[in-house]
């Protein structure tokens, strides 16, 4: 009888180890496999291999080609889990399992990949190991000799182009110049010839030549020129024995230099750099933008590259098609700006330091945004002498530094509009029609500013009220108004025009400042703040949205440069009554059309003009000459900014540089014999 029940249960144990039913369940071992997976921890997860697997690999092996291969696509994150029967009960047979699992992988080079596949398990050695091989990547890499191969398209770059579809900065044709040197005849004078016409050093181009890879019968690249470049040096580089040049198409800036630090320029990226762009799509030797709209909008111009994901044999001969991806081509950008206005705002500033802006004052549309020194962004995409762009980036003039919106300038006599509204405003005593007595030349509020006077260009003699003192741009009338509003009143119209505050534009814009302290800090201070000195800085652009208001309701609109963006929005209601910017608009007309005014050589008749001179003194006894006007003076349709740095005559080379603009812009043609005289006093 007992050795009936022996074998009976026997038997029953034999029957249930050859059912698997007394194997431990596989979930932990699956999931700690996945995790290991997911985190990247492959040396950890090579322990986990059937003997099999790891005869074939070792644990070094294994790790550097799973690494290699996630890197290769891209991999930024994993997900996987394991799908269990609906009786959560696995079917385990001869030590053997199959586990479902579902997952995705998201990669920053080609997508989300599915990853569902099967995790086959195996019980040996008392413990669950994973019978793991490419194929459990992609089911169709059955082959430890094959490859996965991915092959990227390019997307081609978004344009940019000014209000009327001219281009600014897109595809153009450029031309690779370079020599074999087996066909050279005279290196020394070749050389020569070569530095002066490529702007590259002799130095730079011997080493070039000279490269470890370089033969005598291969083409050795040198540099690429824009296709205007390569019409006016054909002849004299196609006259050098051995120089040899090939077309292709390229990024080409065709903007003014003046709006070069608006468009910006492009610039590699480097190993260095690759961790801040790669999960962005980009790989080492692409180009983005560096600075301006090329930098802003980069995803907008970028576009987005294709591949083509295939599995090849040990000699690259493919076995299958994975996955293909078609490029996207970035989108275009298209300006508010006026490509022709900028190119006669360039003209007319010819070599001169500073800023031209035109706007059009009731939608906020920016025509004209010109920083001088400017250059060429071409310099920064065709391999130029390094020399060149050191030059750039060294220049002490800073052609790099978008003056128009970056630059922080002393405003001068263009900001007393602002301390008449802020009298206006906040001052109910303040009586524009009262004409002031202003004996002498220089004035001086306290006997505490010792030798210190506020000192004014010279005017008739004879008391003046707002009109006159707008028209003769009298500092002292301005000083002694700010002298008896007091700081607090400054304080509070500037902040009602947006100062210390950032502006809403499409590029980063400096933010304007009234003082370094509040109150400001002593009287000498507020009194010059009254005609815009003391501590006062601006940028050129808040000074022409600031003229933009009073030309049309004291409303001041969000500047525009990017033609898509909504038009006329405003950034700041009612800076002033209707009745105190009607009043300003008045006053402001009169101070370019009478005839004594100061700024009346600036007068246009045909354009019912508006505006007011700015002479603003700067370190070193140096000045910045201003001038801003608009037209007409009912519904304003142009408004025009113009600062010149280092001024010789104060803001007369200002007044000069916007009559040019305004008369090339509008064609109009002034009879020379009939123009006022030219007034020489500083304004």
């Amino acid at each position: 009888m007992k050795k009936k029940f022996f074998l009976c249960l026997l038997v029953f144990l034999l029957m249930f180890f050859v059912s698997g039913c007394g194997l431990p369940e596989p979930d932990e071992a699956a999931q700690l496999f996945l995790s290991r997976l997911i985190n990247e921890q492959y040396e950890e997860m090579y322990q986990m291999l059937t003997n099999e697997i790891k005869a074939e690999m070792t644990s070094g092996s294994f790790a550097s080609y799973y690494r290699n291969f996630y890197d290769k696509l891209g991999k930024t994150r994993l997900t996987l889990e394991m799908v269990k029967p609906n009786d959560e009960k696995w079917d385990i047979q001869d030590n053997r399992v199959r586990i479902p699992i579902e997952g995705m992988m998201l990669t920053w080079r080609v997508g989300d990949l599915s990853m569902n596949q099967t995790l086959k398990m195996i019980y040996e050695e008392k413990e669950w190991r994973i019978d793991w091989q490419p194929r459990n990547i992609f089911p169709q890499l059955t082959n430890l000799n094959h490859q996965l191969e991915i092959t990227r398209t390019t997307a081609q770059r978004g344009g940019i182009y000014d209000r009327l579809g001219y281009e600014l900065a897109g595809l153009g044709k450029i031309y690779q110049i370079g020599m074999v040197p087996g066909k050279m005849e005279n290196w020394d004078a070749s050389i020569n010839t070569l530095s002066e016409l490529l702007d590259l050093s002799p130095a730079k181009i011997e080493k070039t030549l000279q490269q470890k890879w370089v033969r005598l019968d291969l083409f050795v690249p040198l540099r690429s020129i824009t296709n205007e470049e390569w019409l006016s040096k054909r002849d004299d580089l196609l006259e050098i024995p051995g120089l040899l040049a090939s077309s292709s198409e390229s990024r080409v800036y065709y903007s003014p230099y003046s709006l070069a630090q608006t468009i910006g320029y492009l610039g590699e990226i480097n190993q260095n750099e690759l961790k801040d762009w790669e999960k962005e799509g980009y790989e080492v030797g692409d180009w983005v933008g560096r600075a301006g709209l090329e930098e802003k909008f980069e995803k907008t111009l970028a576009g987005k590259p294709g591949y083509m994901i295939r599995i090849v044999d040990e000699n690259g001969k493919e076995q299958l098609m994975i996955k293909f991806t078609r490029s996207m081509n970035g989108n275009d950008l298209f300006l508010t700006i006026d490509k022709t206005l900028q190119q006669i705002a360039e003209s007319a500033m010819a070599e001169r330091r500073g800023v031209v802006i035109a706007m059009a004052p009731q939608t906020g549309e920016v025509l004209t945004l010109a920083s001088f020194p400017g250059y060429d962004g071409n310099e920064f995409l065709f391999g130029r002498s390094s020399t060149r762009l050191k030059e750039i980036l060294n220049d002490p003039f800073s052609p790099l530094l978008n003056r128009t919106i970056q630059g922080k300038y002393i405003p001068g006599s263009t900001f007393k509009p602002l301390t008449v509204l802020a009298a206006l405003e906040l001052v109910s005593e303040y009586d524009f029609s009262k004409k002031v007595e202003i004996p002498e030349d220089t004035w001086r509020a306290e006997s505490g500013w010792g030798s210190y006077r506020v000192k004014r260009v010279s005017r008739p003699v004879g008391p003046v009220d707002l009109y006159g003192a707008m028209k003769w741009s009298d500092n002292i009338y301005f000083a002694q108004l700010a002298y008896q509003i007091g700081s607090e009143h400054l304080f509070t119209i500037s902040e009602r025009v947006g100062f210390e505050e950032q502006i809403p534009f499409a590029l980063d814009v400096a933010t304007s400042s009234l003082s370094s302290s509040r109150p400001i800090a002593n009287s000498i201070l507020l009194a010059d703040s009254g005609y815009g000195q003391g501590q006062i800085l601006m940028t050129p652009l808040h000074i022409a949205m600031i003229y933009s208001a009073i030309a049309t309701d004291g409303k001041i609109r969000q500047p525009v440069i990017l033609s898509n963006e909504e038009q006329g929005s405003v950034w700041k209601d009612a800076i002033g009554t209707i009745e105190n910017i009607d009043l300003l608009q008045d006053v402001l007309k009169v101070t370019v059309q009478d005839e004594e005014a100061f700024a009346h050589k600036a007068n246009i008749p045909q354009l019912d003009m508006a505006g007011k001179t700015g002479t603003a003194q700067i370190e070193n006894g140096k000045e910045m000459g201003w001038f801003v006007c608009y037209h007409p003076v009912q519904d304003p349709e142009f408004l025009l900014l113009v600062g010149i740095e280092d001024a010789k005559h104060g803001s007369k080379e200002a007044i000069e540089v916007a009559r040019e603009i305004l008369l090339e812009y509008y064609q109009i043609n002034i009879d020379k014999k009939q123009e006022s005289a030219t007034k020489e006093e500083n304004i």
